[in-house]
């Protein structure tokens, strides 16, 4: 990850990885990381994970790929573990739907950058179309989504995850993708994005279980 090299993971993680397996050892660290390094794992790695959590990468994951530059994650992001009911939470913003296009693709390695759509509605009901911009290459079909992001100032709407709300309220990651310029702006100026909030849990969101 951005802030931590593969070196440094690998020696912290040796220490959790004497009694465990290397994936139940790699939950145990991510369990007593800041909520700053955290939130790269949710922001930064464009694909699900495929260990115990999807929000973040696997331990294999996390040492085979390769995560984006952090930009103003390191600055605003916050995820944190919550040991009494033992849940990751995301302290942010939402947008409870938005219909994502132009992503569905793969990308390749000549490819820098891939430039899709996001297209939502007001609270007047008013639909509004905002370009996005993939700097991986995860497919993102098209579809309605719940995004999250970091924070509601210009500064903190760079960087989104796009996923599905479950029935549970939970929040499950299907990739990530970022705004720039104007378009954060425009989104700023429309209020559509809101502080996240989850039933009987205030305002961060479960992340998933």
């Amino acid at each position: 990850m951005a802030a931590w090299s593969r070196t440094t993971l690998a020696w912290y993680h040796a220490a959790y990885y004497e009694t465990q397996s290397e994936e139940d050892a790699w939950t145990a660290l991510v369990n007593v990381m800041g909520p700053v390094f955290r939130a790269h794992l949710l922001f930064l790695y464009p694909s699900p994970g495929n260990g115990n959590k999807v929000w973040r990468p696997s331990w294999k994951q996390a040492m085979d790929e390769t995560c984006l530059p952090e930009g103003k994650v390191n600055m605003h992001g916050w995820v944190e573990w919550d040991e009494e009911t033992e849940t990751d939470r995301h302290n942010g913003v939402c947008i409870e739907e938005g219909y994502v296009r132009g992503l569905s693709v793969p990308g390749n390695a000549e490819d820098a950058e891939r430039c899709g759509e996001i297209i939502v509605k007001d609270t007047k009901g008013v639909i509004h179309a905002f370009k996005i911009v993939a700097t991986h290459h995860y497919p993102i079909p098209e579809d309605s989504y719940t995004l999250i992001g970091i924070g509601n100032l210009p500064s903190r709407m760079e960087n989104w995850v796009v996923g599905r709300r479950q029935p549970a309220q939970t929040f499950e990651k299907i990739s990530v993708f970022k705004m720039t310029g104007k378009e954060i702006e425009r989104l700023e100026d429309l209020g559509i994005a809101k502080d996240s909030y989850n039933y009987n849990q205030g305002y961060t969101m479960i992340i998933d279980d």
